[in-house]
């Protein structure tokens, strides 16, 4: 695939599996539990149900697009401008979500592991390594997905196992 900008798949599940990850276990779920507490199940039901139509929005969509691009397709349905806008809008989200994100693992790393260590190094450090990243391009991106993933799992996979007793006897207590 030299010269090319698409990356294989496999890579983009890496990817996509990461995003997931972080953006559930880290951002999601924490808030989810501390709000809903026991019954936070409900809520994931809940928004199944909800989403189902998001999803043939979805598909309906990129059925209509064919072969254009996203761009493409809104230029020549709603012109320039609305074009412009939307992009706008989204690159404003990502942008957004970006700094979101950047917060949420700098205060969850001062929290855990790196206690005596200032933000503004951590920031730093993180800021630097993503955008090395990004300037390499999707392809890095995705070969990096490839390497962190198996480590995230069996880190997670880890903790599972070392947090089990612990588990087990908050599960008796609260059948009791």
């Amino acid at each position: 695939m030299a010269g090319s900008r698409n990356i294989p798949m496999n890579q983009l599940f890496m990817i996509m599996m990461l995003t997931a990850g972080l953006t559930n276990h880290v951002m999601i779920i924490p808030v989810l539990v501390e709000k809903s507490g026991r019954d936070s199940w409900i809520t994931i039901i809940l928004s199944a149900f909800l989403f189902l139509p998001m999803i043939v929005l979805t598909y309906g969509i990129i059925h209509k697009m064919g072969n254009r691009t996203i761009t493409q397709a809104l230029e020549e349905s709603s012109g320039k401008w609305a074009r412009l806008l939307i992009v706008s809008m989204f690159g404003l989200y990502f942008f957004m979500f970006a700094f979101y994100t950047l917060k949420e693992v700098i205060d969850w790393t001062k929290s855990t592991y790196m206690i005596q260590t200032p933000i503004i190094a951590t920031t730093f450090l993180l800021i630097i390594l993503c955008y090395i990243t990004v300037n390499h391009g999707m392809k890095t991106i995705g070969i990096s997905a490839g390497i962190l993933l198996p480590i995230v799992v069996l880190l997670g996979i880890f903790v599972s196992l070392a947090n089990q007793r612990k588990q087990k006897l908050q599960l008796f207590a609260a059948c009791s």
